[in-house]
């Protein structure tokens, strides 16, 4: 906690120097990418685990390693994918890494982000680049085992009537025979097999009362969530 003033520091936030990954030879102009395990650069490419960091700004050999590469963030011009072109309607929205320098509308195996998307024009894409990770890669997929059908809508539940009337009979979970009814009287069975019934119902709707408030408690969170990115910019 400050009690006088202080002398931040300040950089310009455009330029970074990053060490280069062994063997491996930086061109100029091209998209530079950083291995976030190792933190070492490299040219981008849809290899797993790296981040573009901007565009490299001088000709490196690391053949002999040692050597840092320098990386300029900015809007810069890049090739545009011929087998899934980035359009004007992803303006603002993420495109991905086709080669080190060809993005793409859609992700490869990795989905690398480049950057988002500022222009298009017919000679290429104008790309911010480096400015940040994209929230994009750091959200993971959700996995539905739910086995159900997926939809944009919640389809409404309705939950199981309750079963009124007393019942005699012991509760043991067990539906019990009857027996020949015409030689004995089963109406002691066939009450207890009914109030056996009767509470397997309503454990039912019971369960049918948590997943139904589970779903809406679902869809109003994931409401709020898509609020929250559309309002940040992340999603159109």
């Amino acid at each position: 906690m400050l009690t006088e003033n202080r002398d931040t520091k300040e950089r310009e936030g455009v330029f970074r120097r990053f060490p280069v990954l062994a063997a491996e030879i930086m061109y100029a102009g091209g998209l530079a990418a950083v291995l976030k395990s190792t933190g070492e650069a490299e040219m981008a490419s849809d290899k797993a685990g790296l981040v573009v960091v901007g565009r490299v700004e001088q000709y490196v050999d690391n053949t002999n390693d040692g050597e840092q590469v320098k990386a300029k963030a900015g809007i810069f011009k890049l090739d545009n994918s011929s087998a899934h072109p980035v359009t004007a309607a992803l303006i603002g929205q993420d495109c991905y890494v086709e080669d080190d320098q060809t993005v793409s509308a859609s992700g490869g195996t990795n989905a690398i982000v480049a950057g988002q998307v500022f222009d298009v024009d017919a000679d290429g894409v104008y790309v911010e680049v480096g400015f940040a990770e994209p929230l994009a890669a750091a959200v993971a997929a959700l996995t539905d085992n739910s086995g159900g059908a997926a939809s944009s809508t919640l389809a409404a539940v309705t939950n199981t009537e309750t079963l009124g009337g007393s019942l005699t009979g012991t509760l043991d979970n067990t539906l019990a025979d009857v027996g020949n009814t015409t030689t004995i009287d089963g109406s002691a069975a066939i009450n207890k097999n009914f109030k056996e019934i009767q509470a397997e119902l309503a454990t039912q709707r019971a369960a049918n009362t948590a997943l139904t408030n589970a779903a809406a408690s679902l869809a109003a969170k994931l409401n709020a969530l898509l609020a929250s990115l559309k309002a940040a910019g992340v999603i159109a």
